[in-house]
C-alpha cells in the first residue's frame, strides 16, 4: 500500500471517529439535526471521507480484499482488521 493511500485511509478513520464523537449522546435524529453546529460538523466529515475515497489510487482499488486492511464501523466504535 502506498504512503498516499495509507494517509488517505487514516484521514477516513479520523473523520469516522469524529462523526461518532459528534453524534454520541443524541437520543434521536431530530435532536441531532436541531444542533446546527454538530450537524454541520458531521456533514463536513462525510465530505472529507468522500474526498479521501476519491483520492485513493487505482492500485489500491485493484488490490484484492484478502491483502488489505478494512475498517469496520459499528455503534460501539471503529475497528481495523487486516485480512
Amino acid at each position: 500500500m502506498s504512503d498516499r493511500d495509507r494517509l488517505n485511509l487514516l484521514s477516513i478513520l479520523d473523520s469516522t471517529q469524529k462523526i461518532l464523537e459528534y453524534t454520541n449522546g443524541y437520543s434521536n435524529v431530530e435532536e441531532f439535526a436541531g444542533n446546527q453546529r454538530d450537524f454541520d460538523t458531521v456533514m463536513m466529515n462525510f465530505v472529507v471521507i468522500g474526498e479521501m475515497v476519491n483520492r485513493l489510487t487505482d492500485q489500491f482499488a485493484d488490490t484484492p480484499p484478502h491483502s488489505t486492511s478494512i475498517l469496520v464501523l459499528t455503534n460501539h466504535g471503529i475497528y481495523s482488521r487486516v485480512l
